[in-house]
C-alpha cells in the first residue's frame, strides 16, 4: 500500500492530509498482528534514566497502540522529507538498515527463543532490503542516473516500521530516526504552514566562476572583433553578449546563462571567420578551450509573506539557537529565512558545499546518531 502511495504522491502530487491518513489505514493490520501475537505494552527505560524513575519498565497500556501507531506514520514520511538531493534518501535507509542489521546480529543468540525469532525476522526483511538498496544507491548518488521518487521514500519508511514493530524494538527504532526526528521538528513551522512553504524546498544549485578567465577573455575578443568587422547583428545584441560575458565572469549567473554564452559567441565567432582579415584567424588547433562549471549548493530561502505570528516567534527562536538564517532590511524587519529542512541547514552552518559532500554530511550524521542510539540502548 505505502508503494501505491509513492506512486500515486508522484504522479498527482497528493495533499498532505492522505499522506498522513493512508499511512495510518495501512499500519491497523500490523496493529492487530502485534496485538495478537505480542500484547506487550510495556517499554525498557534507557540506562541513565533507571535511577530517576526507580524502575527499568514502564508499561504504558493502551496508549503503546496509540505510540507504536503515529510511528508507523511518522518512519512512513519521515524519509520522504529528509529528501531532495542524489542519494540522501536511499543513504540514510541504508545507514539505518545496517544499524538495525548490526543490532540484530549481535543480540541473536541472546538465548531467549522469543527474542531470537524476533531477530531473525528482521533479518529476513532488512537483508534483501539493503541488497536492493545498495545496488540502487550505487546509480542513484551524485551524478545520478536513477531517480528514487516517493515510491522508495515510502516503501522504506513502512518497512522500517514493519521491523520495529513486530520485532518488537520500535524504541530502539526511534532512536535511529532521531536525525529525521530533529528534521521534522525543524520543519514544522513549514509543513503546518506557520511560515510560508514553497512546493519544493531543496537546496539551490549555485556556480562558482563558472567560466575560465582565458575562456571569458577569449568570449571578450570574440565580441570585440566581431564590433570592430561590422558584424551583421545589431548592436544590442553585442551589447548583451558583452554584458552576459561580464555576468558569466563574475559567477553571478546560472548554469544555463554561461553554457548559452558560450555556445553563442563561439559559434558566432566561428560562422564569421571568413569575413575576418587573415590575420585575425587562428588555425583549428588554437581553438578555445570548453567551459567547465564548478557548481555547488547553497540553502535556498522562503519570504515571511502571510506567516503566522506563532511561526515568527519560532524563526526568532531559531535564530537565537544559531540553526536559521534570517535575512532583515535596512529596519531590522524580517525579510526571508532559509527553507527550515536539515539540509539547508547544514549548508547555512557549513557554507556552500557540492552535492556529492552535502549527501554525505547526511550520512555522517546518520552514522554517528546510530553509535549514540547503541549508547543509550
Amino acid at each position: 500500500s505505502m508503494v501505491f502511495l509513492g506512486f500515486a504522491d508522484d504522479v498527482f502530487d497528493l495533499r498532505w492530509r492522505f499522506k498522513l491518513l493512508l499511512p495510518t489505514i495501512a499500519s491497523i493490520p500490523i496493529l492487530i498482528v502485534y496485538y495478537v501475537g505480542y500484547g506487550v505494552t510495556h517499554v525498557v527505560v534507557p540506562v541513565f534514566m533507571r535511577p530517576l524513575l526507580g524502575t527499568h519498565i514502564v508499561d504504558l497500556g493502551t496508549l503503546y497502540y496509540v505510540y507504536i501507531g503515529l510511528m508507523a506514520v511518522f518512519c512512513t514520511n519521515a524519509i520522504n522529507i529528509l529528501a531532495g538531493i542524489n542519494g540522501v534518501e536511499v543513504g540514510q535507509s541504508i545507514v539505518i538498515a545496517l544499524s538495525i542489521i548490526a543490532k540484530d546480529i549481535a543480540n541473536v543468540n541472546s538465548g531467549n527463543a522469543e527474542a531470537e525469532y524476533n531477530h531473525l525476522f528482521t533479518l529476513y526483511l532488512l537483508l534483501p532490503f539493503v541488497g536492493v538498496s545498495s545496488a540502487l544507491y550505487y546509480w542513484n548518488v551524485y551524478p545520478a542516473r536513477v531517480f528514487v521518487g516517493d515510491t522508495y521514500c515510502y516503501f522504506a519508511g513502512m518497512t522500517f516500521a514493519v521491523c520495529g514493530i513486530l520485532g518488537h524494538f520500535s524504541k530502539t527504532l526511534l532512536l535511529l530516526f532521531l536525525p529525521q526526528v530533529f528534521n521534522f521538528i525543524y520543519s514544522a513551522p513549514q509543513i503546518f504552514g506557520l511560515v510560508p512553504c514553497p512546493r519544493h524546498r531543496l537546496p539551490k544549485m549555485a556556480v562558482d566562476n563558472p567560466l575560465p578567465r582565458r575562456v571569458v577573455s577569449r568570449l571578450r575578443q570574440e565580441v570585440d572583433l566581431d564590433q570592430r568587422t561590422g558584424s551583421d547583428s545589431s548592436s544590442e545584441s553585442s551589447s548583451a553578449n558583452v554584458v552576459s560575458v561580464d555576468a558569466a565572469a563574475t559567477g553571478l549567473s546560472g548554469v544555463h546563462l554561461a553554457i548559452s554564452t558560450a555556445m553563442t559567441s563561439f559559434s558566432k565567432g566561428k560562422g564569421r571567420r571568413a569575413k575576418r582579415p587573415a590575420s585575425s584567424r587562428r588555425s583549428r588547433s588554437t581553438s578555445a578551450p570548453s567551459a567547465h562549471l564548478s557548481t555547488y549548493m547553497v540553502a535556498s530561502r522562503t519570504t515571511f509573506e502571510g506567516a503566522k505570528p506563532l511561526g515568527l516567534a519560532i524563526v526568532r527562536l531559531y535564530e537565537c539557537l544559531g540553526i536559521a538564517d534570517v535575512e532583515r532590511d535596512d529596519q531590522g524587519n524580517m525579510v526571508s529565512v532559509n527553507n527550515l529542512t536539515l539540509l539547508n541547514l547544514v549548508l547555512v552552518r557549513r557554507g556552500r558545499l557540492t552535492e556529492s559532500q552535502l549527501n554525505n554530511c547526511i550520512l555522517l550524521i546518520q552514522i554517528l546518531n546510530s553509535l549514540l542510539a547503541f549508547f543509550i540502548r
